[in-house]
């Protein structure tokens, strides 16, 4: 499973964002393979958005996401990932 990003789901529904293809890819692809996961986190961050908040959930698990409690015990091990994304971004020079 792939917990997605808010940024994901964003910039996969805004056409005129540069990152647009990007998200769709990887959108596609997590749901295709082993499957896409949110948050209630991200789930809160997409109904501040939305004109129909009510209505975020149900349209979300539509495309095939679902949407699932994160358990405290990941918290320690999906810092550590925040982390080297960070790192990597940094080395990569695209910081």
């Amino acid at each position: 499973m792939m917990l997605l990003d808010t940024n994901v789901l964003i910039y996969a529904s805004d056409t005129g964002s540069p990152h647009c293809s990007w998200a769709r890819k990887t959108f596609s692809d997590a749901v295709a393979g082993e499957g896409a996961l949110i948050n209630p986190v991200i789930l809160a961050e997409i109904c501040v958005g939305d004109a129909e908040p009510s209505t975020v959930a149900d349209r979300i698990r539509c495309w095939g996401v679902e949407a699932l409690d994160l358990p405290v015990a990941a918290a320690e091990i999906s810092a550590r990932a925040y982390l080297n994304y960070r790192r990597r971004k940094r080395d990569s020079g695209k910081d």
